[in-house]
């Protein structure tokens, strides 16, 4: 085994070994000397004094590992952040369950017992959308159904077993747009959440000067043939919704409503 030396001169049998008599794991002491520092002050930074901004409360882990940040703690227990975020804040669970439960592997055989590099090269084989084969699989669908192009698959199921005729439908009856719910799934989020989470993406309904309400701000402006980023605009210089729905910067060509 390659030995490692310190900004002392001290040699060791390993980059982890001497990061741990420093009292540093070797993802914190890596992460610290890729953002600039030097070996030394990797090394010899209290973990208290962050790069980060979290409270050091949540960047140290069960067994009282102390990081500069929650990405590191992630880092070193081979969990995306985001899933481990999940299960912390929405699931409850404990940071020990949190951080040691592994993630389920996603398939990358199909039902023909063809082997792929991964789940989405095998859903690409089949002419499929990842995360259309996911909302399948978790609606309680086959390998065979979510991916065979062959078989006739009109209908959507939500996490409760209601069908749909169509994924948008399904989301729209729920009232998110099919992009929110599909950058949720891709995060690693399960149906149930992304459907029912409260989601800052989802558009605010919006009534012009003469009462019509509309489902979102970009509606209204394109009906009254006017651009959003202009009427906003005119809107953060003060002016009533009537001067800028007015005033603004017609469209070119006239989106539907």
């Amino acid at each position: 085994m390659r030995k490692c030396v310190d900004h002392l001169g001290r040699e060791y049998s390993s980059f982890k070994s001497m990061c741990r008599t420093y009292g540093k794991t070797d993802i914190t002491v890596r992460n610290r000397m890729k953002s600039g520092m030097s070996l030394e002050e990797a090394l010899t930074i209290p973990l208290h004094r962050s790069r980060s901004n979290e409270p050091i409360e949540e960047r140290t882990d069960h067994l009282g590992n102390v990081f500069d940040s929650i990405q590191d703690m992630c880092d070193y227990w081979h969990i995306n952040r985001n899933t481990y975020i999940s299960r912390v804040k929405d699931l409850k669970w404990s940071k020990q369950k949190a951080l040691e439960t592994k993630t389920k592997k996603r398939p990358n055989i199909d039902h023909l017992g063809n082997a792929y590099e991964s789940f989405d090269a095998m859903c690409e084989h089949w002419q499929r959308s990842s995360a259309y084969v996911s909302q399948l699989l978790y609606a309680g669908k086959s390998l065979k159904e979510a991916l065979d192009p062959n078989k006739d698959i009109k209908r959507i199921f939500d996490h409760t077993g209601k069908e749909y005729q169509t994924f948008e439908a399904m989301c729209q009856a729920w009232g998110k747009t099919a992009a929110s719910v599909y950058r949720a799934l891709n995060n690693n989020k399960t149906l149930e959440y992304a459907l029912t989470s409260k989601s800052k993406c989802m558009p605010i309904p919006s009534t012009d000067h003469l009462g019509k309400e509309y489902p979102s701000f970009n509606k209204m402006c394109y009906a009254w043939n006017r651009d959003p980023l202009s009427v906003k605009y005119y809107e953060n210089k003060g002016h009533t919704r009537q001067y800028a729905l007015e005033h603004a910067k017609q469209l070119t060509i006239k989106n539907k409503t």
